[in-house]
């Protein structure tokens, strides 16, 4: 509720300022918001805050949405058709970061202004703005509210038992936790820690999450497919993700843009490829390949252990392909190009 407050009153700030820039003129100023989807109850209430501000202000409201979380080209679209309708200034809470910044820049360069809402662009300099919710201070928030209004009260245990559930989970079969037996994430802190530079806390500020957890939350990303913003709700939402990466319902969980800094950040100092690598070859050790797909079936399987015939011996001591090697490629090709 308070969130959507504050972008309500963002709408109104904007709406407000646009006006009085064109004050002298006789054109109404004309504002264009672009959520996620339309949908969404969060992006509802944006436009109804956006839409009551307007009519205050005698602004006239543009708005649109992608047609699903993810629809790049639909945002596009809408940020010409509100450049054609007039609009100076645009809103947007962009679905894709990266792919909706030469559309942004193309419209920066006929004179409109652009104000991200919530989500933040890649890089974050593309917009003239940023508005967004301090997630750390909005969890400090909540829990000094939590605990006053729960003073002196019983809270219900839920109705099933944390270690229940993760015993259930494991007894079914939990991909995860078969990977953190297989693989000790701690020798990674000493590289991740060297890559970051972190700090001694000592300048205060917000503390940062631990290197090693964020860490296995990319391998999390490679192994299912996940964007920050999928992971974020994922990490939150499954239980499985949660006890993989050490997490309880009390702590917080790393928003999308705290992923994405602490990926970038790896990028800069050209130690992602090597940490994945390293990972990889710790895999391998252990005789297991990670395999990714779909995120129901995404799993460790063990390392085939390969067993040649004395004909294929006697073919690669020749330098020769066995003929079984050349019809197992053949097949392997052939359900390549159909899945392609």
């Amino acid at each position: 509720m308070t969130r959507t407050f504050s972008l309500s009153r963002l709408a109104l700030s904007v709406i407000a300022l646009a006006a009085a820039g064109v004050a002298s003129a006789a054109d109404q100023p004309v504002i264009g918001l672009i959520t996620k989807t339309e949908t969404n109850p969060f992006f509802v209430k944006m436009k109804e805050g956006a839409q009551a501000a307007a009519t205050a202000k005698g602004a006239k409201l543009l708005s649109a949405a992608g047609k699903a979380d993810g629809d790049n080209a639909g945002q596009v679209t809408a940020i010409e058709n509100m450049i054609a309708g007039g609009a100076k200034t645009i809103l947007i809470t962009p679905n894709d970061s990266k792919a909706i910044v030469p559309t942004i820049k193309k419209a920066q360069a006929q004179g409109v202004m652009f104000i991200a809402l919530d989500s933040l662009t890649d890089p974050m300099e593309a917009t003239d703005a940023l508005f967004a919710t301090n997630n750390y201070t909005a969890g400090e928030l909540i829990g000094k509210y939590a605990k006053a209004a729960m003073a002196g009260k019983h809270i219900q245990p839920g109705f099933f038992d944390l270690d229940d559930r993760y015993a259930a989970l494991s007894k079914i079969g939990d991909p995860l936790a078969r990977l953190a037996g297989v693989i000790d994430f701690e020798p990674f802190r000493y590289r991740l820690e060297k890559a970051l530079k972190r700090s001694d806390g000592s300048q205060g500020g917000r503390p940062a999450y631990d290197c090693v957890m964020m860490f296995k939350i990319l391998v999390l990303q490679a192994l299912y497919g996940l964007s920050d913003d999928q992971a974020e709700f994922m990490i939150g939402d499954r239980l499985s993700f949660m006890r993989f990466l050490g997490l309880g319902f009390e702590d917080s969980v790393p928003d999308a843009k705290t992923i994405w800094l602490f990926r970038e950040l790896l990028v800069e100092a050209k130690a992602i490829d090597k940490l994945f690598a390293l990972f990889d070859r710790r895999l391998e050790e252990k005789g297991y390949l990670a395999m990714g797909g779909q995120i129901i079936d995404a799993t460790l399987v063990e390392a085939p252990k390969q067993r040649n015939s004395e004909d294929e011996k006697r073919d690669i001591k020749e330098g020769k392909v066995p003929e079984e090697w050349k019809k197992k490629e053949k097949v392997r090709l052939n359900i390549c190009m159909k899945n392609q």
